[in-house]
């Protein structure tokens, strides 16, 4: 009964905040405190999500599982007075069946019922500067999911975005799965991000992060960009702190390159290649977050020596976006394969419901990828957003 009132409740929750909202769209900038809460901007959502794995063997410790989540999204902003604003955002989840004990809690995992993803305070100054304090979204390089953090966005040089920032703790948070903020490493990680698109068609960024007593990386990324054609090269490298885990990890780097093309209207395609060094791989960088992975799982990619080639094509037509992506992973001493297959299907009711679905397919010599053998993963999910 509690599951069901937590649905029902969320729809009604829902279409009152949207009839609110609609009623307190930003006009202008707040003149005073009661301007800036009442003229504040709110959004959310809600979502019905499930999963499910099915094991090519099984065994005591790995079996088929099965789960479903109802999720709840909701999220508040101010109106900016004097430039300053205050938002916070709380995401619920709700268990609404499982194949086996265990299987919400583990197999995901959710760690809990209900947490604070978002809580902060930002200025801004035109489109100029903008700082942000609290919890938060992040979509940096290797900055992802929601963070922590303090983060600074300074665009006053023409064509030039300036990023720096601190990260204490992170979280991944959605529809199916919700952590609990922790530290990745005990210090926290610094950034500095510098994007540039002065050249015609070129975009570079270099960046570097520190993890003190952790691991310090550097790293270059370049877009190009002509007609239908989208090329990346992408490579970082490290140096990784004698005194993280007793100096049994060695330096990193890695090489990501890829090119996209669009054959003709709504038809995409792509193919790259990633490279990881053959001592220490690339898996200390994504510590706080990444962007390369191309794939739903992908476990090997960011391991020793793992070589990943992969091709994807996706294709729109009318309100139905269709995609599938192939890759095979390499990795390791004795050469041994990872091959994962994605297959994805979504339509878009209106703007704001949409729905989708996905197979995974992975088969990998060694079968133990996430302590599982080999698998096919089932996804599928309804979410209404306002």
């Amino acid at each position: 009964m509690r599951k069901r009132s937590f649905v029902l409740s969320a729809l009604i929750l829902s279409q009152t905040l949207v009839f609110a909202n609609e009623n307190q769209e930003h006009h202008h900038k707040a003149t005073n405190i009661s301007d800036a809460i009442t003229q504040g901007k709110i959004n959310g959502g809600l979502a019905l999500y499930g999963q499910s794995v099915d094991l090519k063997k099984q065994d005591n410790d790995n079996k088929d599982y099965a789960y479903g989540n109802a999720h709840l999204t909701l999220g508040y902003e101010t109106n900016p007075l004097y430039g300053f604003s205050i938002g916070a955002e709380f995401k619920g989840n709700a268990k609404l069946g499982e194949k086996n004990d265990g299987d919400y809690i583990y197999g995901a995992p959710f760690q809990n019922e209900a947490l604070l993803s978002q809580g902060f305070i930002n200025y801004s100054v035109s489109d100029i500067v903008n700082l942000r304090v609290g919890r938060q979204e992040v979509d940096k390089e290797w900055l992802g999911d929601n963070q922590e953090a303090a983060i600074l966005d300074v665009s006053a040089l023409k064509d030039t975005l300036i990023s720096v920032g601190y990260s204490r703790k992170k979280a991944e948070t959605g529809i199916d799965l919700s952590e609990h903020f922790y530290k990745p490493t005990e210090k926290g990680i610094y950034f500095l991000e510098v994007e540039n698109s002065s050249l015609e068609n070129i975009t570079l960024k270099p960046y570097v992060y520190t993890a003190p007593e952790a691991i310090t990386f550097y790293g270059l990324k370049g877009n190009f960009e002509v007609e239908n054609l989208d090329l990346v090269l992408h490579y970082a490298t490290s140096n990784v702190s004698d005194k993280f885990e007793d100096g049994n990890v060695e330096d990193n780097s890695i090489l990501h390159t890829e090119a996209s093309l669009e054959i003709i209207e709504n038809l995409n395609t792509n193919i790259g290649y990633i490279k990881t060094d053959k001592k220490g791989g690339a898996g200390l960088m994504t510590a706080y977050g990444d962007n390369i992975s191309p794939f739903e799982d992908g476990f090997y990619v960011y391991d020793i020596d793992a070589r990943t080639y992969y091709a994807g094509v996706s294709y729109s037509i009318l309100d139905i976006d269709l995609g599938a992506l192939y890759g095979i992973t390499k990795y390791g001493e004795e050469n041994q394969k990872e091959k994962e297959l994605n297959i994805s299907a979504g339509y878009n009711f209106t703007e704001e419901l949409n729905a989708s679905v996905m197979w995974v397919n992975v088969d990998t010599d060694k079968n133990d990828a996430n302590n599982y053998p080999n698998y096919n993963k089932y996804l599928a999910s309804v979410e209404y957003k306002f």
